[in-house]
């Protein structure tokens, strides 16, 4: 079976970061700092545009350099893949961004395919989780399929190094909806090894059904779900995302991209005591019959 690994950046093919940047000072502890990213595009890509990706790319340059970690793991067999999981650790969050200067960069002389160059400088802070990861406490997921249809059942089956609560979330277009556990399978406490959710054992019987926001147009589209693997009970009140019971996923809560490390970080967290896991899947929109 042929293993491909890429990571998961803001490069496209309209706008992409530019040259090799030089190191910034990044502080991790709460301290406001500057920080200036630069970012090339084509005469198709608007200012706009461009502003919005550079504003992505630098919050990513920040934190990754702030204890989040986001890869993508795919395994290709007869060049069909077969699965497609993304790793991720959210333990660091921007709790203050303003943007100071937005401007075009000037030209070092370097040979740049871009035909447009800018640099964005904000200033920001950003918080941690302390400590540091244990090597030994991790966890993995995926999904019973890659892709599913509108009204599909879904299963995931989720591995742990160590004993560890654990906690099941789906994202789709800034919406996050609280899996499990839920008011009719409370224990999430596990021991290590596999498992799956639903086990199948619970009563009244359950299914994580997917079905498609209401406002989307498009046939396909990815989501994901999210497993968080922790040494001790958290309290879920203190995420705000309501439990998806009897109702469909897409009716969860907004949330931003700081929903689960800002959690974490008010739970009191040490680095070494959370594992995290993202799966990512398609959906696919039914064809009406003719």
């Amino acid at each position: 079976m042929e293993r491909v690994v890429a990571c998961l950046g803001l490069a496209a093919l309209l706008a992409a970061p530019v040259g090799a940047q030089q190191a910034q000072r990044v502080v991790c502890d709460g301290t406001v700092f500057q920080y200036t990213t630069t970012i090339g595009g084509g005469e198709d890509v608007s200012p706009k545009e461009l502003e919005e990706m550079a504003a992505e790319q630098l919050k990513k340059e920040v934190l990754d350099q702030c204890g989040n970690v986001i890869s993508s793991v795919s395994e290709v067999s007869h060049s069909q893949i077969t699965l497609d999981r993304m790793i991720a650790s959210f333990t660091g969050i921007i709790t203050q961004y303003r943007q100071i200067r937005w401007q075009r960069a000037e030209e070092s002389g370097e040979t740049v395919e871009s035909t447009q160059k800018y640099e964005l400088t904000v200033e920001l802070a950003v918080r941690e989780l302390p400590g540091k990861p244990d090597p030994d406490f991790n966890v993995t997921a995926k999904t019973d399929q890659m892709v599913y249809r509108d009204g599909d059942a879904a299963e995931i089956e989720f591995t742990l190094s160590r004993p560890a609560w654990v906690y099941i979330f789906n994202v789709s277009g800034g919406i996050v909806a609280q899996i499990f556990p839920n008011t009719y399978a409370a224990n999430n406490e596990f021991a290590p090894g596999s498992a799956t959710y639903p086990t199948g054992r619970e009563s009244p019987p359950q299914k994580i059904r997917l079905v498609a926001d209401a406002g989307r147009r498009e046939l396909r589209w990815k989501e994901s779900f999210v497993v968080i693997a922790t040494r001790k009970p958290l309290d879920l009140a203190k995420l705000g995302v309501k439990e998806a019971v009897n109702r469909p996923l897409g009716q969860g809560e907004s949330a931003d991209e700081n929903v689960f490390a800002r959690f974490l970080l008010d739970s009191g967290l040490r680095r070494d005591e959370v594992a995290q896991a993202h799966v990512v899947y398609e959906m696919e929109r039914r064809q009406k019959a003719q």
